[in-house]
């Protein structure tokens, strides 16, 4: 009754968008440009795809260092300073009648958030924040997965260098490990001999890291992006990849090896869609349904990791948030990404036979993708 009361005394149709690093979130300078960048383009394709929508007041937090293009119709920006983003989003929850949220995963930082936005009443048009928090810690993720029979990588987690050591040694060499809350591939490492490992532990702030080591899968990487409906039923909106490369050398200071994200290609599901047998669509539709009933409460839009190799696919991660590959796929897109995430957070309802455009984008690229 608490929420009905105070949803009643909202603006109706009011929207606020939150994107943690362009939106004012960190301090100036503590979150890196590719971040921000990836970040801005996101929020970005929602902010102009809602700004869109009769009905709908669409306003964007924006740090006051950062430019923006112009949007006409119903949307706004609303200008914060570096640090105060939070605080500011919050308040405006209290105010809106919807709010979409898009954070990274390190430590937690998104489904904390989630929680401080589901707690004013506003209506998240995204996963609830429990969901947030499951998918956005690796081995609780894996064990919901592989409990569901989805496949995953052999995995463990281990603390500290001696039991990485082990690991490895178990799985057998090269290994994948990464921290268990990461955006990105940020502070994920390779490691392709035992000497690697103690390197990175004895690097500064690596002493006590607890990481998720899996074997190094081969395979193509690439992506699912979808749209889950209130009720928990998922469709697969486009199949994409992803340029992720490991140096032949050990590029890092202290000597390993580290996954660098390059960008990919969105919209490549044409090649899927006409495969009726092994490893099509129809395949990685039902994968996408088995991850997302794996997660209780996701909803709105999701990314989900996968490597596809020989046996098929093989899910490393899921991102809880829309994803740089439908951000600029939708932007080219015919129909509009905003009432997609509407129909499905709010009426259930999930779209049928949509044109995915193929895109390629990099990591770094402007914001003229989707504008």
């Amino acid at each position: 009754m608490v929420i009905m009361s105070s949803l009643k005394s909202r603006e109706p149709g009011s929207l606020v968008i939150f994107e943690y690093v362009s939106g004012g979130g960190p301090v100036s300078g503590s979150a890196s440009a590719g971040l921000a960048g990836e970040g801005l383009l996101m929020a970005g394709a929602l902010f102009r795809a809602f700004s869109e929508l009769d009905g709908i007041s669409a306003s964007l937090l924006l740090r006051k260092d950062i430019s923006f293009p112009m949007v006409e119709k119903n949307g706004r920006v609303i200008p914060v300073n570096p640090g105060e983003g939070v605080d500011r989003f919050i308040s405006e929850c209290r105010e809106r009648e919807f709010a979409v949220l898009i954070a990274p995963e390190t430590d937690g930082l998104s489904g904390v958030l989630a929680g401080m936005a589901a707690g004013t009443g506003v209506r998240l048009l995204g996963p609830d924040p429990e969901a947030v928090a499951l998918s956005s810690n690796k081995a609780l993720l894996m064990k919901a997965l592989e409990t569901n029979g989805v496949p995953v990588p052999r995995w463990c987690v281990a603390r500290e260098v001696r039991a990485v050591q082990d690991a490895a040694r178990e799985t057998g060499f090269p290994v994948a490990a990464k921290p268990l809350q990461g955006t990105s591939c940020e502070g994920s490492a390779v490691f392709c001999e035992s000497t690697e490992i103690d390197l990175f532990f004895a690097a500064p702030g690596n002493e006590r890291a607890v990481l998720l080591v899996q074997p190094l899968l081969r395979g193509d990487a690439m992506s699912l992006s979808l749209v889950v409906s209130r009720s928990g039923r998922a469709r697969l909106l486009a199949v994409n990849t992803q340029d992720v490369v490991i140096p032949s050398e050990a590029g890092s200071p202290g000597g390993w090896r580290k996954f660098i994200y390059r960008g990919g290609i969105a919209g490549v599901e044409d090649a899927f869609f006409s495969r009726r047998g092994k490893w099509g669509c129809p395949v990685l539709e039902d994968l996408a349904q088995r991850v997302v009933s794996s997660i209780p409460g996701m909803m709105g839009f999701v990314g989900v990791d996968i490597v596809m190799t020989d046996e098929g696919p093989v899910v490393i991660e899921v991102n809880p948030r829309l994803t740089t590959p439908l951000a600029v796929a939708g932007a080219k897109a015919p129909w509009n990404p905003g009432k997609i995430l509407l129909d499905a957070c709010m009426s259930d309802s999930l779209p049928f036979d949509l044109k995915v455009p193929r895109v390629s984008f990099r990591k770094d690229d402007p914001l003229d993708l989707v504008f």
